[in-house]
């Protein structure tokens, strides 16, 4: 589906909401497109190119649009079914990289019964940027307009917020920069399932663990597998947590892996 060359960034990738499909998103240093893939299937469903280098992407809870953010600072929609262009903006002042998108969701969530009205079901996002800051925007119109909060840039971070999270409520915000690793091999990136019972790692040697949730430090039990001959770039489970998507840093390549429960004797 890409054509590689050599994006230290690697493959970016977003998993559909509720179907077995997934996009994945090709950098400066590749072809510049994004590609749907039925992963049930492992194959192309459509490819499309775009005009800016992508550094981010996410679907929206109702997986009716993809929304990418990109090198110069803007976001973009696409439809789901063929990729069809739906809107643009810009977002960063200055034409920093949005590298981190992330809408709230609680529509899933039966607890607390009454959630913040503005936060539920996709219609607040959460931008990360190449600066450090933190872009917060109303999203309206079903994922067709967007705008920011007068009072909404949040600042304080001294490197690339490279991901975001929100409450089960969406009422608080968690963050993660960027940080260089003070040894050879160290964690580059973690991700919790979506019903909250497992933590993936992957680190800089390629390898991925996955640990119950919540763990103790001193009793921790995972397993663990050399996923990659590179640095894992990103994680995701997806589809109700049957799959773990993992990418590198290095190529554009992409790994599923099926999760199987444990058999107790």
């Amino acid at each position: 589906g890409h054509k590689s060359s050599s994006n230290a960034n690697g493959l970016i990738v977003s998993a559909h909401p509720s179907e077995p499909d997934l996009a994945t998103c090709g950098g400066a240093d590749d072809d510049m497109s994004v590609c749907r893939w039925s992963a049930s299937q492992c194959r192309l469903v459509w490819r499309v190119a775009v005009e800016d280098a992508c550094s981010s992407a996410a679907y929206h809870p109702r997986g009716h649009l993809l929304l990418l953010g990109t090198a110069t600072g803007r976001i973009v929609a696409l439809q789901h079914a063929r990729g069809e262009y739906a809107i643009s903006c810009q977002v960063t002042e200055r034409g920093q990289a949005v590298v981190c998108v992330r809408f709230s969701s609680n529509a899933s969530i039966k607890y607390p019964p009454n959630p913040t009205p503005c936060c539920q079901d996709g219609r607040l996002l959460a931008l990360g940027t190449s600066d450090g800051r933190i872009y917060m925007m109303s999203v309206e119109d079903n994922g067709l307009v967007y705008r920011k909060y007068r009072q909404g840039t949040l600042t304080g971070h001294s490197s690339p917020v490279v991901r975001l999270d929100f409450s089960v409520d969406s009422a608080t915000l968690r963050t993660w920069q960027l940080h260089q690793a003070s040894s050879d091999t160290g964690i580059t990136a973690s991700c919790l399932s979506g019903h909250g019972d497992l933590l993936c790692a992957g680190d800089s040697a390629g390898q991925v663990s996955i640990f119950r949730y919540p763990t103790h430090p001193l009793q921790s039990q995972c397993v663990t597998s050399d996923a990659l001959v590179s640095s894992v770039r990103d994680l995701m489970f997806a589809f109700g947590d049957s799959r773990l998507l993992v990418t590198d840093r290095e190529a554009a390549s992409l790994m599923q892996w099926s999760l199987v429960p444990e058999r107790r004797s």
